[in-house]
């Protein structure tokens, strides 16, 4: 039997704050942080780069570093979807499709690191 995961409703939780800012070889990316109840919170980490976009000279090769940035990163959206075909109502509730598809969502629990640590790398 197959599992899905959803995020919950906004409405559902209690808050939702910016959460910590991590560095990465790529530049700092901050997510947002999701209390969850139970005294239990999780940092969220949406739509960070895995590489640069496949397309043109780039498509149907290995996947290559992505650009550095500059200041921080605001990773609190998902990615696109790879292109694919979609059954009739997928095409009302999924987002959108891109072949810039390569993108990393990451979720963790919330800590307090002594020192820096790196999400990607």
């Amino acid at each position: 039997m197959g599992g899905s995961f959803s995020l919950p409703s906004w409405r559902t939780l209690k808050t939702i704050r910016p959460s910590r800012q991590v560095v990465t070889l790529n530049g700092i990316v901050e997510g947002f942080r999701l209390d969850i109840g139970n005294n239990k919170e999780v940092d969220l980490f949406l739509g960070i780069p895995f590489a640069s976009p496949p397309i043109n000279e780039l498509r149907f090769t290995k996947p290559q570093p992505p650009s550095n940035w500059e200041g921080v990163r605001k990773c609190i959206h998902f990615g696109p979807r790879a292109p694919q075909a979609d059954f009739f109502w997928e095409r009302l509730t999924l987002g959108r499709k891109s072949e810039d598809c390569l993108y990393l969502n990451v979720f963790t629990p919330v800590w307090d690191p002594e020192e820096e640590v790196s999400i990607i790398g």
